[in-house]
């Protein structure tokens, strides 16, 4: 890993109702069975250098949907309605899941 990118890491987010129909592909984040042909739980992340990006959540069955910032261990929590995604703020690429879909 390069240092620029262990320095660009993950600072804010924004939930969205949906898709945005235009820009770059979302990212997908599954459970094990991808499906990138469903819309699950949208979130747009904005890195330290200004880049966005736009992650769709593999859903669960719960009707909590929401982002957690969690300094210390330097990952957000993405709860996408009863599935939980555990992001490295620095390469959310190397993600953790668990929950049933």
């Amino acid at each position: 890993m390069s240092a620029d990118t262990s320095t660009n890491h993950i600072v804010r987010w924004e939930i969205l109702k949906g898709l945005p129909s235009e820009g770059p592909l979302p990212k997908y984040f599954h459970l094990g069975h991808p499906t990138p042909w469903s819309e699950g739980f949208v979130v747009r992340f904005w890195n330290s250098d200004g880049t966005e990006w736009v992650g769709n959540f593999q859903s669960g069955w719960s009707p909590i949907g929401t982002v957690v910032d969690w300094p210390e261990a330097a990952i957000f929590v993405v709860i996408a309605y009863g599935a939980a995604y555990f992001l490295m703020k620095s390469d959310p690429q190397r993600y953790v899941h668990h929950g049933l879909a």
